[in-house]
């Protein structure tokens, strides 16, 4: 009798887990004015550097990706961490994720533009590891369409 009140609850279980997945690969929006990367310039006098890509121009209800790139000669990238904050605007951060390819950190930040969102945003990202650090900002205006 207890097999076949397990067998629903996990069969339950199972489909609330598929349910959660689903929603999350949904996560990332597909939009032209995505970024993913933001490149480095990087030469064997280089110590540390960092970047901040993005669009400058959003409108309320958008949702966009901005990427960071962060490079220090001292240290492994993947003690790296990277720190997003909303400087000005109203906006929210959704989601950060971090990847390393190579001796680079990268980061990629989903921004919500509130429905008030009006213009004149300021993103900044702050990168730090155990001998270097940086920031980087980006301005976002309201855009015209």
């Amino acid at each position: 009798m207890k097999k076949l009140l397990l067998t629903p609850l996990f069969l339950a279980i199972l489909l609330v887990s598929c349910t959660d997945e689903d929603q999350s690969a949904e996560f990332v929006p597909i939009n032209s004015n995505n970024t993913l990367n933001c490149e480095l310039e990087i030469d064997s006098t280089t110590l540390v550097a960092i970047c901040l890509d993005g669009i400058d121009s959003a409108g309320a209800n958008e949702v966009i990706i901005f990427a960071s790139s962060f490079y220090s000669a001292n240290d492994d990238p993947s003690t790296c961490e990277f720190l997003w904050n909303i400087e000005s605007g109203r906006m929210q951060i959704l989601n950060v994720e971090k990847a390393i390819e190579g001796k680079i950190a990268k980061s990629i930040a989903t921004i919500q533009f509130n429905e008030d969102f009006s213009g004149n945003g300021l993103i900044e990202v702050d990168a730090i590891n155990k001998s270097g650090s940086g920031f980087a900002t980006h301005s976002i205006v309201l855009s015209s369409d």
